[in-house]
């Protein structure tokens, strides 16, 4: 989706330093490699290794939540002389996207008869996937620059508003 998007979006933009040609089949595939090829992985692997995937999930929850912490210090850090004028420009619009795509993901992934774990999984890899796909697309299309502070902050915001998603879903 986001390619027919961006097609469409590209001339509302009206940014001369823009690049000329932009792939639209390149932006969709280099998206289909970082998005859909892991999950595809990860599906296969708790499809075909099912019992080794139970005996590692608490030891790989433990892992993955210490990654998650370490990832959202790491970007604060690494921003941390910035991040201020980034949350004034750009803040309360990220923010406000961020927690309406969860809840749309949330509720809407109800209407396809999931259950109430993949509701949340869904939410959350929702809220967290846009920050990478708002990066990617902002540095490879626009060359990163005054383009990716929306995705910057984003992917700052992300992370607290999953921890505290979680935190209100963990027990729903």
């Amino acid at each position: 989706m986001c390619p027919i998007v961006l097609a469409i979006s590209i001339g509302l933009i009206g940014d001369s330093s823009l690049p000329e040609s932009i792939s639209l089949t390149g932006i969709a595939l280099s998206m289909f490699l970082i998005v859909t090829l892991p999950v595809l992985l990860g599906m296969g692997v708790r499809s075909f290794l099912n019992s080794l995937t139970l005996k590692i999930e608490k030891s790989a929850r433990f892992i993955s939540t210490l990654l998650f912490v370490l990832v959202l210090l790491g970007a604060i850090l690494a921003e941390r002389e910035n991040v201020v004028s980034y949350f004034a420009q750009t803040g309360l619009v990220v923010l406000t996207l961020n927690i309406l795509m969860m809840l749309i993901a949330f509720y809407w992934s109800g209407f396809f008869g999931t259950g109430i774990s993949q509701k949340k999984a869904i939410a959350i890899e929702c809220g967290l996937q846009n920050g990478t796909l708002a990066i990617f697309v902002g540095t490879t299309v626009f060359g990163g620059g005054l383009y990716i502070i929306p995705a910057a902050t984003y992917s700052l915001i992300m992370y607290l508003t999953s921890l505290i998603f979680i935190y209100f879903i963990k027990n729903r």
